[in-house]
């Protein structure tokens, strides 16, 4: 071990190596101890035991510092040399000199959270493209140079956050499905989202292909598949059971040529067939759109979900064949096996497909594999940005929200208070008091359903919201809302920042502690639609007309399934308010023409 610096000696090295070989191939635990508290030496650790001392540094203003990044697995010089051939894990930065005990102690400890003078600690569990989180909460991550592989004691799994992030495979006939063509497509799946698409090999979702969705909220949260051959649809009806109750599911999908028929299994269980003539000898899939989880090929829609053990085969599976792939760990050299993703060996964005067949995986827009550890850990906190104007004298108006993504479930967390600021807003008494609300999993505000988590007196500087809720694995949502005064400003801007969370007596900062956007005071503001209202994923295209009798009306497509457009199942309902827009009626569909065909953009006439 050498460290260089100014005083006296400027140098300093352990003196020689230690006895015995770290390169044997087989793990060691190693450390650096630089005591400069007391006799101002460097001493080396190899398991936990001493292996050489260096010498003694005499001159109290002695400077390690330096400008050069942090590097692991090379020197820090311009070009990286003496690059390192082998595997690090569990690297961790302490600003004390721990004792040999404390070492001992190490080398066994789980760290995947701050802790008393831990500066930085990377255990490369939950890597996001090449952005490997640091686990101390001090925000210093690492970044991945060249082509390093990830092999993790716990299983890794493709984690997408239902904002913008999903994973693609470039278009291949193999995804197709000649005529005389049978296909199975199996996955694991964990989700409490709704009415997305968790597979899509079908362009815009619309027409000729496949995909795997779940059933909307108040449908159920069922499995389905949309499957069109060239000559018609012949997917089945969706299962049983809810698959969106955040735990984990095998998910499975039988085309069957020779029955023609089509069957969908949930955990093993055969749930819905459907045989049709459309599914023949003759009969094809073929596009030329990319094969896509989490999306379709417009980007609609995100599903916010965990997947893992994708696989694709060119056979009918039976049914004992679907069960035993549940629990299957598969090498990649199976028969009949088309592609297959297990994320374990993950290189930056880029998912390689173990079946050979040279089909892999990109991660999109921050797509995560992260480890299914059973000890409870924050992998991030986040912010998101609400936008929408708000009226003088409205209450629980939410300005940010914070998602805390979190995995595992032994040694729970809870979290004790959320720290934030009023940055960003105009006046501080345009705003009467402020609430901080869980939401759970749900990403959609309801303060009828949220739990109140804290209030606060509004103020400038440091402000904390405490509280107790106990997080759960996944995502957890947390809501900073205002009570806007009834002599707020019209034109004045509602912001705020959140610095960090607590949560055992540890503090998680967040990622970033501001996000673009704001909200803008006006006289008065009423939201009609937010997306999951009434079971529908989304609402656009709104218009509106003055009647005749002085009452407005108000049409909006009501868009089930996605932000897409036409065709898909849209609906256009109307509302109307006889009070200048304070109260409106309840949505009334006006047109409903059935699942895939709809009706939308409304124009409005008035007939004088």
């Amino acid at each position: 071990m050498n460290m260089s610096g100014t005083g006296t000696p400027s140098n300093i090295s352990t003196a020689g190596y230690s006895a015995n070989s770290i390169a044997d191939g087989t793990w060691h635990h190693i450390a650096l101890v630089m005591d400069a508290s007391s006799n101002r030496t460097m001493y080396g650790y190899i398991d936990g035991v001493l292996a050489n001392t260096g010498k003694t540094f005499t001159s109290v203003s002695s400077d390690f510092s330096n400008a050069v990044n942090f590097v692991v697995g090379a020197t820090s010089d311009a070009s990286n040399s003496y690059k390192w051939a082998g595997q690090i894990d569990n690297v961790r930065v302490w600003n004390k000199a721990m004792t040999a005990l404390e070492l001992q102690a190490d080398m066994t400890a789980v760290v995947n959270a701050p802790a008393t003078d831990l500066l930085a600690a990377w255990n490369f569990d939950n890597i996001t493209g090449t952005s490997v989180p640091d686990v101390s909460g001090n925000n210093h991550p690492g970044t991945l140079v060249g082509s390093p592989t990830l092999s993790n004691a716990f299983p890794n799994v493709l984690s997408l956050d239902g904002i913008n992030d999903y994973m693609s495979v470039v278009n291949h006939s193999d995804f197709n499905i000649a005529a005389g063509q049978n296909l199975t497509v199996t996955l694991k799946i964990k989700t409490a989202d709704t009415g997305k698409r968790i597979l899509s090999k079908r362009p815009n979702g619309a027409g000729i292909g496949y995909e795997f969705i779940n059933n909307t909220s108040s449908g159920g949260g069922q499995f389905g598949v949309n499957l069109t051959t060239n000559v018609g649809a012949a997917g089945p009806p969706y299962g049983t059971s809810n698959i969106a109750d955040n735990t984990w599911h095998h998910l499975a999908m039988v085309i069957d040529v020779a029955s023609t028929s089509c069957k969908i299994y949930v955990d093993g269980v055969l749930q819905q067939t459907k045989t049709s003539p459309n599914i023949s000898a003759t009969s094809t899939v073929s596009n030329t759109g990319d094969l896509l989880f989490g999306t379709l090929s417009n980007f609609a829609s995100y599903m916010n979900v965990q997947l893992d053990d994708i696989r694709f085969w060119n056979k009918a599976m039976t049914a004992a064949e679907i069960l035993t792939d549940k629990t299957a760990v598969i090498t990649g050299t199976e028969t009949n096996l088309i592609a297959a993703w297990d994320f374990e060996n993950v290189s930056g964005t880029n998912v390689p497909d173990i079946s050979g067949h040279n089909h892999p995986g990109t991660l999109n827009n921050g797509a995560a594999v992260i480890a299914q550890t059973n000890e409870m850990q924050i992998n991030s906190v986040a912010l998101i940005q609400t936008e929408l104007p708000t009226g003088i004298g409205d209450v629980n108006q939410r300005i940010i929200a914070l998602k805390a993504s979190v995995s595992g479930t032994l040694n729970p967390l809870t979290m004790s208070a959320l720290k934030f600021t009023m940055t960003g807003t105009t006046t501080i008494s345009d705003v009467t008091n402020i609430k901080v609300y869980s939401n759970g999993a749900a990403a959609i505000f309801d303060p009828a359903t949220a739990t109140l988590f804290g209030t606060v007196t509004p103020a400038s500087g440091n402000l904390v919201a405490n509280g107790s809720k106990a997080l759960l694995s996944g995502d957890n949502y947390f809501f900073i809302t205002y009570d806007i005064s009834a002599s707020a400003t019209e034109g004045n801007i509602l912001d705020a920042t959140c610095e960090s969370i607590v949560a055992n007596s540890i503090t998680y900062n967040t990622t970033t502690n501001t996000v673009a956007g704001n909200r803008v005071i006006l006289l008065a503001n009423t939201l009609l639609f937010t997306p999951g209202d009434a079971g529908s994923s989304n609402y656009r295209i709104p218009a509106i007309i003055t009647a005749a009798d002085g009452s407005l009306v108000t049409v909006t497509d009501k868009r089930w399934n996605g932000a897409g457009d036409l065709a898909a199942k849209i609906d256009p309902v109307v509302r109307r308010s006889t009070d200048n827009g304070k109260t409106w009626s309840a949505p009334l569909t006006i047109a409903n023409f059935g699942a895939s065909t709809g009706a939308g953009d409304a124009a409005l006439v008035l007939d004088k």
